[in-house]
């Protein structure tokens, strides 16, 4: 997929990753920024969010002697899925309290992406402090002692019970931010973190990973950690319903 743009397994991973942050920039673009920063992860994703920003200002500044924005400048998608993430990094740098919600089907990149939302924006240098403090999942549930995923689907009420009960203590004492990493794809599925959110005075974002693969069944079976089959994944996008934050508080 990435044969003209990488050269080794590594660099591929590199281009994979920015991919699924940043799917709507064209993998030539991406591959230049990789080059001019060493196919240094962390580093690409500075700058093509600095980049978004000085767009960003450039077409609020643009006027009608320059109607046409130059060709490498990120569309319209990509400076808003930047602009979010800029958002959540300035709120949670700043001490705000920020409750993320993860949307998506099995295999789309929730869990990466709610991974580099943490060691992009939070300060991790406390022994104590780990990237899986700051995400919650229902999957948590069917890990074992010895960290063995064993999922049962009778226990999946129980499975959500249980991590709502963790996101509303965490909401309570104050904890930011708290992702819920979860499928989310019905709005009323997002409500309980949501009243939490609320009533513990945190601010809501929805974060959607869209890479390419993003509608293909198949491939999201390949992706996905838990074996969850395409048929099913299909079966689960065909509920998706379409919602953002102030849809959520629309929702009774």
């Amino acid at each position: 997929m990435y044969a003209n743009y990488a050269e080794t397994p590594e660099q591929e991973q590199v281009l994979q990753k920015l991919e699924e942050m940043f799917y709507t920039t064209p993998q030539w673009q991406l591959h230049q920024l990789c080059v001019e920063n060493n196919w240094n992860l962390e580093l690409c994703v500075s700058q093509w969010m600095n980049f978004v920003n000085n767009a960003n200002l450039r077409e609020k500044n643009k006027t009608e002697a320059d109607p046409n924005p130059a060709t490498n400048h990120p569309n319209k998608e990509t400076l808003q899925i930047c602009e979010r993430y800029q958002r959540i990094g300035e709120n949670i740098k700043k001490g705000y309290k920020v409750l993320i919600l993860m949307r998506g089907p099995p295999g789309v990149g929730k869990t990466y992406t709610a991974h580099e939302i943490v060691k992009t924006f939070v300060d991790l240098q406390s022994p104590f402090d780990h990237i899986e403090d700051f995400i919650f999942s229902a999957d948590d549930y069917f890990y074992n002692s010895k960290g063995v995923y064993r999922y049962n689907v009778k226990y999946l009420s129980e499975a959500h019970e249980f991590n709502q009960n963790r996101v509303r203590e965490k909401a309570m004492s104050g904890f930011s931010p708290i992702i819920v990493d979860n499928t989310n794809l019905k709005l009323w599925e997002m409500m309980p973190y949501v009243k939490y959110a609320v009533q513990n005075g945190y601010t809501i974002e929805i974060v959607e990973p869209k890479p390419s693969w993003s509608k293909c069944a198949g491939k999201l079976a390949q992706r996905n950690i838990h074996g969850v089959a395409a048929e099913k994944i299909r079966t689960m996008m065909d509920k998706y319903e379409k919602g953002d934050v102030p849809d959520l508080m629309k929702v009774n």
